[in-house]
């Protein structure tokens, strides 16, 4: 055994093998792997075959290395990222256009590394790579990097820092000027100072404060530097490197205790350098992971999320204080009610039949399953899901949301059959699969549920409830519009009073009160109305609707598929009058979200500063509009 904790392993010694003469049967050597109820690390056991004798020249032909790796079901490695950038390319690394990303000359290691490109002028740039909102708390992270400046003379206009944790990805304001708004953490040397020793630092908006200073002198030295970083699940910090790259027997230079910040939404190396140095810096195999032994805790009782109501047990009434992390699986029992005021995290998070969580407004954070067979009061609350590899929303209960965010890697996957929401569904990260289930966006007197901006890489898959509330008020004419694919007017019909065509409430009532407007038709702007024809048709995704509702409060609701990413909107402009009414076009919002006029006017051409909307209130006639100016 080369490698490796032999007690895992049956207190394992060296066992010594003969082979008969003459004889090609195998050998097998006993392995006994010691299982046990403790949490401990992941491990690699490297054995080899040594002094090979005997026979005739006996050598050992292959390698003579195996390796046994052991995963303990008690702990957890998440890797959040790791790059060699031996593929040839940097994959989930932005801000790549000053950097070379398939440099192979003079690499810290193996055949490629990121490198700076040589654009022969002074310049602040930085690579980034999106974290993902990875969650310090409860958990041990560790960032590893090799770096190398190139062996410039180190002063305020040439350093370079490794960000670990950022919460921005703007690391620059301009040349000399770290963003103002940058908070965080950054291995590095000069720091825009006097001082050549390598040191780790806090990055509070913009300005750096030193929390563990080395002796080691990193100017004018032309060699790469192996970094690491831990934190663990406490806020413990240790700052180790080692000359020449690589990380084993490294010098460990000190820690400190800092909770100043505790996710780290980006990394990135930043280079501050003037003409002469630039396409000088580099840095290569790139990582970071989180490790943590995943327990399980229950409710004792009802109370705070931060008091004493935890315990390993299920069946203890007397409980304890409890540090929440990614590794641990919350139950909140039977007959308990789990009010947070503060945020709580977890990996699984299990609601029992009978159970009650108040979130108050605060953040529950999910790394893998959310499983609700309780009730889940939001309040304001939001529920984050920072996928590792996936997520799952599940229950026998209809969890209403308020806010839910999307984070990390893989499908947030609905296995429940419903699930709703009061506030924003942000799709920031990975993918949202409703699996044939159902997913309600409510409406009601208080506001609308909405889907945020789908970020780059994410999608959702499955169709969408839509709810749309319309206050009493008058009985009178409302612009009413749908955002989704695959409705027909009967699914406006089953919420709200139709007359005057085919299939309607009254389909033979002299007035139909469902119009789109076509903007081609001769006349001022009241003469290009177009009744519905059926219930069967189609509702226009395109275009908007006029319809004529009763006075008593009504909650429309439509399912269909949404339109997702960017959309051209076709328009007609027709001259058919000396009237000032031509160009008159009615469009629908083709999202299920606010959207930001001035953006969408500064984006389009031929098109009027202006917006219109149908207002019941105090009408008279058939024009009553407010509006908005994007001018």
């Amino acid at each position: 055994l080369l490698a490796g904790d032999a007690a895992r392993i049956g207190n394992y010694t060296t066992q010594s093998i003969s082979f008969p003469a003459g004889s090609s049967t195998s050998i097998t050597v006993p392995v006994t792997i010691s299982g046990n109820t403790v949490c401990e690390r992941n491990e690699d056991l490297v054995f080899e075959l040594q002094n090979v004798s005997g026979g005739c020249n006996a050598i050992p032909t292959g390698i003579p290395i195996s390796v046994i790796r052991l995963d303990d079901d008690k702990s957890g490695t998440e890797i959040e990222m790791t790059d060699d950038f031996e593929d040839g390319d940097a994959s989930g690394w932005t801000d790549l256009a000053n950097w070379d990303v398939i440099n192979s000359a003079g690499t810290i290691s193996g055949s490629y590394d990121l490198k700076h490109v040589n654009g022969g002028v002074a310049a602040n740039d930085a690579v980034t790579f999106d974290l993902c909102n990875t969650e310090l708390r409860g958990a041990e992270t560790t960032w590893r990097a090799n770096i190398k400046h190139g062996g410039f003379n180190t002063s305020s206009n040439n350093w370079v820092m490794w960000v670990i944790s950022a919460n921005q990805q703007q690391i620059w304001d301009g040349l000399n000027t770290t963003s103002a708004t940058l908070d965080g953490y950054a291995v590095g040397v000069n720091f825009n100072t006097a001082t050549d020793n390598l040191r780790f630092v806090r990055i509070d908006n913009g300005v750096y404060t030193d929390l563990i200073t080395s002796t080691y002198n990193w100017s004018d030295i032309n060699i790469p530097l192996g970094i690491e970083v831990i934190r663990d699940a406490d806020g413990l910090w240790e700052f180790k490197y080692r000359e020449n790259g690589g990380f084993v027997g490294m010098t460990s230079v000190g820690t400190i205790t800092d909770n100043s910040y505790v996710v780290a939404k980006f990394m990135a190396y930043a280079i501050e350098v003037t003409a002469g140095n630039a396409g000088k810096p580099r840095i290569d195999d790139v990582s970071v992971e989180q490790y943590g032994c995943f327990e399980d805790w229950y409710t004792t009782g009802t109370g705070n999320a931060s008091a004493a109501i935890w315990s390993q047990n299920p069946a203890d009434v007397v409980g304890s204080n409890l540090t929440f992390g990614r590794f641990k699986n919350l139950t909140v029992q039977n007959g308990h009610t789990l009010t947070q005021d503060v945020d709580v995290l977890s990996h699984d998070f299990t609601i029992e039949s009978g159970a009650v969580v108040d979130a108050a407004g605060l953040t529950l954070a999910i790394n893998r399953n959310l499983t609700n067979d309780g009730t889940y009061t939001a309040n304001g609350g939001t529920v984050r899901f920072d996928m590792y590899n996936g997520a799952t929303i599940g229950g026998s209960s209809v969890t209403q949301f308020q806010n839910v965010e999307m984070e990390g890697k893989g499908t947030l996957q609905l296995s429940a059959l419903s699930a709703e929401m009061r506030g924003v569904f942000y799709p920031n990260k990975g993918q949202f699969d409703v699996g044939g289930n159902l997913v309600k966006l409510l409406s009601d007197g208080s506001g609308t549920a909405s889907i945020a901006e789908f970020k780059s890489g994410t999608s959702w898959t499955g169709q969408l409830n839509l709810q749309r509330h319309i206050p009493a008020g008058d009985q009178i004419w409302f612009n009413l519009g749908n955002p989704l694919t695959g409705v027909t007017f009967d699914d406006w019909n089953d919420d709200v009073t139709t007359t005057g065509f085919n299939g309607a409430d009254w389909p033979f009532w002299g007035f139909n009160n469902i119009v789109s407007y076509d903007e081609t038709i001769s006349g001022d702007l009241d003469q290009g109305f177009i009744g519905t024809a059926d219930v069967s048709d189609p509702i226009s995704h395109e275009t908007g609707y006029m319809i004529y509702l009763e006075g008593a409060a009504q909650d429309i609701e439509v399912r269909g598929d949404l339109q997702i990413g960017d959309i051209a909107q076709s328009l007609s402009y027709t001259t058919n009058s000396a009237l000032p009414d031509d160009g008159w076009n009615l469009v629908v919002n083709r999202y299920p979200s606010e959207i930001d006029w001035n953006l969408l006017y500064a984006n389009s051409t031929g098109v009027g500063s202006t917006y219109f909307v149908h207002d019941g209130d105090g009408f008279s006639g058939t024009r009553n509009y407010v509006l908005y100016d994007a001018a």
